[in-house]
């Protein structure tokens, strides 16, 4: 039986105009890809940890390349082997697992000569997916000029980050971006967990009755979460929060959240995130499906995630423009604010 040894290669992707997010500022992103070959085929699964999610690195992700290479010393033989007993035999970092799992699943795709909306558990939903722009902290007419750009271009949603150093700056620009676009698109803001629990409840108290659909991490401690729910009436997202099992479980018991923000590369994967987002909606949680910085090759985990989840609020997926030409085809490019889904390529 043939049999397909696996890489681990390295990507230093470029971004175009320095930017900040969750506490990190980025020139350049660091990624890792599995590879391996099979029918003449390069089948990949991208690694990419995320700052302030976990403490994941190159030193963790060539540590666990050497394990996986224990648990399998004569490499992987895609057609045979046994994906339950694999991931229950071999501990990892959830980014490493998420490019495993890529990898496996997209060599199964290619020894069988199909796409993953032919495997179970993998049936389309969506074949629109809505995508949310993205804009970093800016002045109020930049911010403008961005947002109507972002309307020209066909989104109907767009993510701004608050979280200035003086909270009255940022009670000031989100109030005049309310007052110029009304209704005319949805607004979601984003805190990366700037601020704490008086400054969080001064920007909610005077943004009250405002139209913005959500917030997410408002507050340095997300163990005040429940407390803040009683005197926020904006809804309230968890992101970075969702860093571990035991916060997961703490946010579905949670009232005052609405949303959860999910990255299948901090899960561990899609088949865990599929899961997760079973049981958060049991409890009636809404969900938002986001990339984590990756490549266009990453990505592709996302946008499978979001093809197949039920009740899909506009997904954060426009992140590849961030990053200038990286050789790798987007071949779920957005377009007029969406993604189009006609079979899961992953």
């Amino acid at each position: 039986m043939e049999k397909y040894p696996v890489k681990l290669v390295p990507l230093r992707l470029k971004v175009i105009t320095p930017f900040s997010t969750g506490g990190t500022a980025y020139t350049s992103r660091d990624v890792w890809f599995l590879q391996a070959t099979i029918n003449d085929m390069l089948c990949t699964g991208e690694i990419s940890p995320l700052q302030g999610f976990s403490n994941e690195n190159a030193r963790t992700i060539t540590n666990d390349f050497s394990k996986l290479q224990d648990v399998l010393p004569e490499a992987l033989r895609f057609d045979k082997i046994d994906y339950d007993i694999l991931f229950a035999n071999f501990s990892a970092s959830p980014a490493f697992l998420s490019g495993l799992e890529q990898l496996i699943l997209s060599a199964s795709c290619n020894h069988n000569d199909s796409s993953l909306d032919e495997f179970r558990y993998f049936s389309i939903l969506n074949n629109t997916i809505p995508v949310n722009a993205a804009i970093g902290i800016r002045d109020l007419p930049i911010a403008v000029k961005n947002i109507n750009t972002a309307i020209k271009e066909g989104f109907t949603c767009v993510k701004l980050k608050v979280g200035r150093n003086n909270v009255k700056d940022d009670i000031s620009f989100v109030t005049r971006i309310c007052e110029i676009f009304g209704d005319k698109i949805t607004i979601r803001l984003d805190a990366n967990q700037h601020w704490d629990f008086a400054a969080a409840e001064q920007f909610c108290l005077a943004l009250n009755g405002a139209h913005i659909q959500y917030i997410e991490e408002p507050l340095k401690n997300p163990d005040e979460i429940e407390e803040f729910g009683k005197v926020c009436s904006i809804p309230i997202a968890l992101d970075e929060s969702l860093s571990s099992l035991k916060n997961i479980i703490s946010a579905y018991n949670n009232p005052a959240v609405d949303t959860l923000v999910f990255k299948p590369a901090v899960m561990g994967g899609i088949i865990p995130t599929i899961t997760t987002i079973s049981a958060a909606m049991v409890v009636n949680k809404n969900i938002t499906i986001t990339s984590s910085l990756d490549s266009p090759i990453g990505k592709r985990k996302a946008v499978v995630l979001a093809a197949i989840t039920k009740n899909l609020r506009p997904a954060g997926l426009d992140t590849v423009r961030f990053f200038k030409n990286t050789g790798i085809e987007d071949i779920y490019p957005v377009v007029r604010g969406q993604i189009k889904v006609d079979r899961l390529i992953i």
